[in-house]
């Protein structure tokens, strides 16, 4: 059986919506039992428990079950106290308890009203109250003789849960319990009874009680004698009752189909009657279940007085998660359940308004509104995505091709190239995809092919050898291995006489040949050089090299920054300067040469170097 609470059994606004009648039936006999006898909700009312005497003002929780929720001081008082904290006398004046030995105090006005500093006290009752069910907070106040203010400010604050402050200023909270503005505590030589009745509206299980009013609203009546410039109450038996009118107790809250219990409470007699039609009595007995279609008025006519009691009718909510469904891997389904002021409940204890699916399995949500829980189940399944791999990036030869292939069982094809076939050819570099579908569901991947680019034997400008010269072909060629027609294997070949020149060059698994004829004539020495080349192994002008270099037997070269600091030299025809470890901007340059007639000659210019 559930664990019951008063609000359970009489009916309060928080209940499970799959207790059925039999179960009301029960709580209400409970209810209709404790309505006719309720134990004192205010454990320790009268301040008599205690841990200790008092030594020291500001020592409230001394009595069992009393705190301050604030970082305000109130005080406890009892005869086995201090001069400072005890009964009759203490700090704030001479007042016996109003019964036993002990009672409590607190600050309610202070002289400064820009403040709004204030003290209260807490205790958690004895039990939840009973929803719907008419209260008196009661208590014993007297005004502390050293005040030099009274008051009306004081009042009680029913929470389901404790309320607390990280300082010692007001809650700015109405209480449920008020006392009149008017009714004003002024002596200082005895107690007044103080009555507050107020409507439990939901299964309240703390009471605070203090001053709730700002220093705007809250009286302070001078009075005479006083030192000390503030309000202060000393309170004592604090009780709280239910209410002795005529009352029905009973769930006012129902859902459809669903039928309440209402009892009769404060009076020997009972007559029963609907709203509708008053004359007609439907019962004398003490409570009656009634199972309304819609929102009906109940009277109760007691021995002495007329009490009525609207029973609400709600509709269960609809909830609708869609239909069973199958998702393909990696997707997600949002399941929303979102309804106007609802509360949630999913299979997994969440209590959002949507569920996010990323598995497959059982998803449910129950949605309850004005205490009426509906629900709905929804099966996901999921498909596994088709695996294929085109495979990794790849490098593919001059006038070579390759066969990408994303054969899958039962699947339907879509290539970057529109293509629908399970393969696809491919003889040019670029990057390559395929989308393969099997019921439904889809998967894509890719592939970058780069083509390795046919070497080629670069003569220069002017492709012909000076007699008596030299002539460089320059067969470079990024991550390339080379074998010239004499055997030799450098990037490089310095032409000395006419005739043809082979080289082949391997590079990244690809390999093929070139060939030039080099026709040998009369020229004098002739050098130009470039005013620009940009090293970032791009493969493209990464070095520095003469653009037209003939007729030339040696020469030696020599390059300086704009400081005029040597920063390479070389005797190489060629040059070859790569500008390692030099930045970006202008360098200047000296080639002292011989040309093939053994004259000496100089050139000088200079060149950018950009990355």
């Amino acid at each position: 059986m559930p664990n019951l609470s008063f609000s359970d059994l009489a009916g309060g606004p928080v209940r499970p919506s799959t207790w059925g009648e039999g179960t009301r039936f029960v709580f209400g006999i409970l209810a209709m039992s404790l309505a006719l006898h309720v134990p004192a909700q205010v454990p320790n009312g009268d301040f008599e428990i205690h841990s200790d005497c008092p030594s020291l003002t500001g020592q409230i929780d001394l009595a069992t079950g009393w705190y301050s929720p604030t970082l305000g001081t109130p005080d406890y008082f009892h005869a086995c106290g201090s001069a400072q904290a005890g009964v009759p006398t203490n700090l704030f004046g001479n007042e016996p308890a109003h019964s036993g030995d002990a009672y409590t105090g607190l600050i309610i006005k202070n002289s400064n009203p820009s403040t709004e500093w204030r003290e209260y006290i807490q205790v958690e009752l004895t039990g939840p109250l009973l929803a719907g069910v008419q209260y008196e907070l009661q208590m014993q106040v007297s005004l502390a003789e050293y005040s030099q203010f009274g008051s009306s400010a004081i009042g009680g604050l029913l929470t389901t849960i404790p309320i607390t402050r990280n300082d010692n200023f007001r809650f700015n909270i109405l209480p449920q319990a008020t006392n009149p503005i008017t009714n004003h505590v002024l002596n200082t030589d005895g107690w007044v009874t103080i009555t507050m009745p107020f409507l439990a509206d939901s299964a309240y299980q703390y009471l605070t009680i203090g001053n709730f009013l700002d220093d705007a609203h809250t009286p302070g009546i001078p009075v005479d004698g006083g030192v000390q410039p503030r309000a202060y109450f000393y309170i004592d038996d604090v009780s709280l009752n239910i209410a002795p009118n005529l009352q029905i107790l009973g769930d006012r809250s129902i859902c459809v189909g669903e039928s309440t219990m209402l009892t009769a409470l404060n009076t020997s007699t009972y007559a029963w009657a609907d709203s509708l039609t008053p004359s007609a009595i439907i019962s004398t007995a003490p409570s009656i279940t009634v199972s309304p279609s819609s929102n009906t008025t109940y009277i109760l006519f007691g021995s002495s007085d007329t009490a009525y009691a609207t029973v609400t009718v709600h509709p269960f909510p609809v909830v609708h998660l869609g239909n069973d469904t199958t998702l393909c891997e990696g997707e997600a389904l949002t399941l929303d359940a979102t309804t106007t002021n609802a509360s949630y409940l999913w299979q997994d204890g969440s209590s959002d308004p949507t569920f996010i699916v990323q598995a497959p399995g059982n998803y449910w949500a129950q949605v309850t509104v004005n205490g009426c829980a509906a629900s709905d189940t929804m099966q996901v399944n999921y498909i596994p995505a088709p695996e294929f791999d085109l495979g990794n990036d790849t490098l593919l030869c001059q006038d070579a091709s390759i066969m990408l292939d994303a054969s899958t069982t039962d699947a339907t094809y879509s290539w970057s190239d529109n293509s629908t076939g399970a393969t696809l050819l491919v003889d040019e570099e670029g990057t390559y995809w395929a989308t393969v579908t099997v019921n439904g569901c889809s998967t894509t991947d890719s592939i970058r092919v780069d083509q390795q680019h046919l070497p080629t034997i670069d003569p220069g400008p002017e492709p012909s050898l000076c007699r008596g010269g030299t002539l460089l072909l320059d067969a470079t060629t990024a991550n390339g291995s080379y074998l010239w027609q004499d055997g030799s294997t450098g990037p490089t070949f310095t032409v000395h006489e006419e005739g043809s020149y082979t080289v082949t060059v391997t590079a990244n698994g690809c390999t093929a040949t070139a060939s030039i004829f080099i026709a040998e004539e009369e020229c004098s020495g002739t050098l130009v050089m470039p005013n620009v080349f940009s090293p970032n192994s791009d493969g493209r002008n990464d070095l520095l090299i003469p653009v037209s270099f003939r007729g030339i037997l040696s020469m030696q070269t020599t390059i300086r920054n704009r400081w005029g600091q040597v920063i390479f030299e070389t005797d190489l025809p060629s040059i070859r300067w790569n500008g390692k470890d030099a930045p970006d901007g202008t360098y200047f340059w000296t080639v002292n040469y011989v040309d093939v007639n053994g004259n000496e000659k100089r050139a000088a210019g200079y060149v950018m170097l950009l990355r």
